[in-house]
């Protein structure tokens, strides 16, 4: 179906190095198609704009509740960290899609919330998710796979230190020790090791962390770089 699709495309435009690599490799594409790469969907700096890291040691996950967000991993490896970190909070944020079938459990999930181990603030406006983002001190994302995730982008705009996977288009959101650590998809232990390794993070290195989400926002994730970018293809 995408092969039939773009077939006339004059270009594809593509927002992660994986996904243009695997259409090159399928022959999805024609051999001398040409192909644009771009930074995600971009994110607006005048809109999501830095903010001072917590005190509290606050995580936060915003993701539709599907298995393969990874927020299973999430609350479970939430769970074991605050049995060594009792005083680690762990948000979550987001609604259960109308595929029961991709859906977390929702039992499994209000067990996590009657246990004190997730706060789950249901599916909330753009506006409170602001709100959040400044109240946290750690954004997560264990999806196992993603185009750009877009709530990633908003994290490192406000700067926030990102823990997400190691697989395309998450990956390209972390330069690792610089402003976030990468973690292997569905690996619950390995999430728990980079948590942990964040919790024991002195404020000194976590300010540099969140500098660096900043300095990354800026330089490539800038809505108007993308757009212009884009909007040079199409008026060529």
């Amino acid at each position: 179906l995408y092969k039939e699709s773009l077939r006339k495309a004059n270009c594809v435009i593509f927002q992660n190095p994986d996904d243009q690599n695997d259409f090159k490799n399928l022959m999805i594409l024609k051999r001398n198609q040409k192909t644009l790469r771009v930074w995600g969907s971009g994110i607006d700096l005048e809109e999501y704009k830095p903010t001072k890291l917590p005190d509290q040691q606050v995580f936060l996950m915003v993701s539709r509740l599907l298995i393969e967000k990874g927020v299973n991993e999430y609350i479970k490896a939430a769970a074991i960290v605050k049995e060594k970190y009792p005083n680690s909070i762990f948000r979550l944020i987001g609604g259960f899609p109308s595929n029961k079938m991709a859906s977390i459990d929702r039992n499994n999930l209000e067990n996590y919330i009657r246990n004190d181990i997730i706060q789950y603030l249901g599916e909330i406006s753009i506006s409170e998710i602001k709100k959040e983002l400044s109240r946290c001190r750690y954004f997560v994302l264990p999806s196992y796979r993603e185009g750009t995730p877009r709530s990633v982008l908003e994290a490192i705009a406000v700067g926030r230190p990102i823990i997400t996977t190691d697989v395309p288009g998450c990956r390209e959101t972390v330069v690792d020790d610089i402003n976030g650590k990468l973690v292997k998809p569905r690996d619950v232990f390995d999430l728990v090791e980079k948590m942990e390794f964040m919790l024991d993070l002195s404020d000194e290195m976590l300010i540099k962390m969140s500098k660096g989400s900043i300095k990354l926002a800026k330089e490539k994730y800038d809505v108007n770089k993308v757009n212009e970018k884009i909007l040079k293809l199409i008026l060529k």
